[in-house]
């Protein structure tokens, strides 16, 4: 038996028997829960198979960051905002494209990155900054303002997730229009 096999089954184990809370705290904020098993969903300039999730993966200490981050600038659902960054990042990765901290791509296009060497994409809390700008409006250097039915995703802060969903799958975020993100967000909602 490989010397790694039974650390592997182990976890593999171990995952098994974590309580799946998601993001099911009483305030709303993001506490970085699990993801079952999902189909990825493809992204504006995925250029990798970012969006796997894997079984029972955790997010990374910078992927909470930046989901706290985003949620307390836009007021979208948490369990929103998990589902979109499973939908572009693998989860518990500790840098997403490039090695940055743009867990939602911004700037990463299906014609290739753009603006992705401000310095701020570096930090999780400096990169959920600038995309929640952004998303409102605010103009990116390198990369410009947002599209209106990207601006209209914060809009619906404060509505159902399931109208949270359809403004980011109408929005011209991803070119795919994250046909599974309804479902990823149900993993986290609860």
């Amino acid at each position: 038996m490989p010397a790694n096999l039974p650390v592997a089954f182990a976890e593999v184990m171990l995952g098994g028997l974590l309580l799946d809370k998601g993001l099911k705290n009483a305030r709303g904020a993001f506490s970085g829960g699990t993801a079952q098993a999902a189909t990825p969903a493809a992204s504006a300039g995925a250029t990798s198979g970012a969006g796997t999730t894997s079984s029972k993966a955790a997010f990374s200490a910078n992927q909470k960051a930046f989901a706290s981050e985003l949620q307390s600038q836009t007021g979208l659902d948490p369990a929103v905002i998990a589902g979109w960054m499973a939908a572009e990042e693998p989860i518990g990765a500790s840098s997403g494209w490039g090695g940055l901290q743009d867990w939602l791509n911004v700037g990463i296009t299906d014609s290739g990155p753009m603006g992705s060497n401000n310095p701020a994409w570096r930090d999780p809390v400096q990169a959920a900054d600038m995309t929640a700008e952004w998303m409102k409006g605010v103009a990116l250097p390198g990369f410009g303002t947002a599209a209106a039915g990207i601006q209209r995703i914060v809009g619906t802060a404060g509505q159902s997730i399931s109208a949270q969903v359809q403004a980011i799958q109408s929005s011209g975020w991803a070119s795919s229009g994250y046909p599974d993100l309804a479902a990823l967000v149900a993993q986290y909602a609860g």
